[in-house]
């Protein structure tokens, strides 16, 4: 089942790979399939990214069961239906492990709206409590330090995206780590000074009506 998801995530995961943004094994995707939304296919454990295929993608139901797939999926596998099951806007998870991102979340510093790739993903990029990779706590902690933004940031971990699509998806996690760069650096070098909760709404709505192309 879900052939072209398959084939759409392991293409993703690949990119993932070849961005730097995981090491190894490293992270994990997800993306939300079926008529109700009500299963997620998901990436396998410990198996390279180059070197995952169709059959070892995992399909799992919003209970937690296997439906499809010999593999053991990815360890956080709990932590990405328990995104889907707050976040019914959600269609694709991408967790990685890249650099600068993990740089702040090792120091529990969230990311500020610093630029406007932030302000556009809703808000603050906050921290989630750290909590034992797998287990239910840190499915817990994610959802909470998530809310209703794009993504999040896991202490001592790394980062969460969690968007429409893997393309969204990949795209967050890029532009995350670009302004997690450029904040440290900016802290290296003097003040920050993030921009206003006032002037973010004002870009939001600015970019939401005079944005791109109009069809």
């Amino acid at each position: 089942m879900f052939e072209t998801e398959k084939k759409e995530l392991i293409e993703y995961g690949i990119r993932v790979f070849k961005s730097g943004l995981v090491q190894g094994t490293g992270g994990n995707l997800s993306v939300r399939v079926g008529e109700n939304g009500d299963m997620y296919l998901i990436t396998p454990s410990g198996i390279d990214y180059e070197h995952v295929v169709l059959d070892d993608i995992v399909l799992i139901d919003m209970k937690g069961n296997i439906v499809e797939g010999k593999r053991n999926p990815s360890i956080e596998h709990g932590m990405h239906r328990a995104v889907y099951e707050k976040r019914r806007d959600v269609n694709a998870i991408i967790h990685t492990h890249s650099l600068y991102s993990t740089a702040l979340s090792i120091t529990k510093q969230p990311l500020p709206q610093i630029e406007s790739s932030v302000v556009l993903m809703r808000g603050q990029i906050e921290v989630a409590e750290y909590a034992r990779h797998g287990s239910i706590e840190l499915a817990k902690n994610v959802v909470e330090a998530l809310g209703d933004r794009k993504a999040a940031l896991m202490a001592n971990h790394g980062l969460l995206a969690a968007d429409e699509s893997l393309a969204k998806a990949l795209k967050t996690c890029i532009s995350v780590e670009h302004c997690a760069h450029m904040y440290i650096l900016a802290r290296s070098v003097g003040q920050v000074y993030p921009i206003s909760p006032e002037k973010c709404d004002e870009l939001r709505d600015y970019i939401k009506t005079s944005y791109g192309q109009k069809k």
